[in-house]
């Protein structure tokens, strides 16, 4: 018992990292649950519901570096398809934007399939993904995350949703 407890008080500090926002970010339960609370963009887990003007999402910005995440039953504006914090390989030299952008964009295509259950290319909604740059490769950024959301004409940033697109095959 002493053990699992130090295991689990081991993994959860080691989640939470030291900032005061970090260490309010609740975790997904072993069942998958998405998590709530403010996260960093490492915690991030598919499932997860995302709102927040910080998230700029149709624009071409930086990701933020905490958002909030919610119940998906609440209203939110994106929902992770994909989370890999090693996705790009470890030890190469950076292997340019097309590269980057190619893979990434297969992926995304891939994971919001599997996640919506219809192609990107027939569903509504529409998905941005977040990848390592020439400036945070060299310091070991090899994550891809795709979060996927509904643009429209009128709301390009998306429109509030308020439950899953998981399965939705919309």
């Amino acid at each position: 018992v002493v053990v699992v407890a130090v295991v689990l008080v081991l993994t959860l500090g080691s989640k939470s990292g030291n900032s005061p926002t970090a260490q309010q970010s609740a975790t997904a339960s072993a069942s998958g649950t998405p998590t709530t609370g403010d996260l960093l963009l490492k915690q991030y887990q598919v499932g997860d519901c995302l709102t927040g003007a910080n998230l700029n999402l149709n624009q071409n910005t930086p990701w933020p570096h905490v958002s909030k995440a919610v119940a998906c039953s609440k209203a939110h504006l994106a929902e992770v398809t994909y989370a890999n914090m090693n996705f790009f390989a470890k030890g190469s030299s950076y292997p340019g934007t097309s590269t980057v952008t190619d893979e990434a964009r297969a992926a995304c295509d891939s994971a919001f399939q599997s996640y919506v259950g219809i192609s990107y290319s027939q569903s509504e909604y529409t998905w941005t993904d977040v990848v390592p740059s020439a400036v945070t490769w060299p310091g070991g950024d090899r994550a891809l995350h795709c979060i996927a959301y509904h643009a429209t004409t009128s709301q390009p940033a998306g429109v509030t949703l308020y439950g899953s697109i998981r399965g939705t095959k919309k």
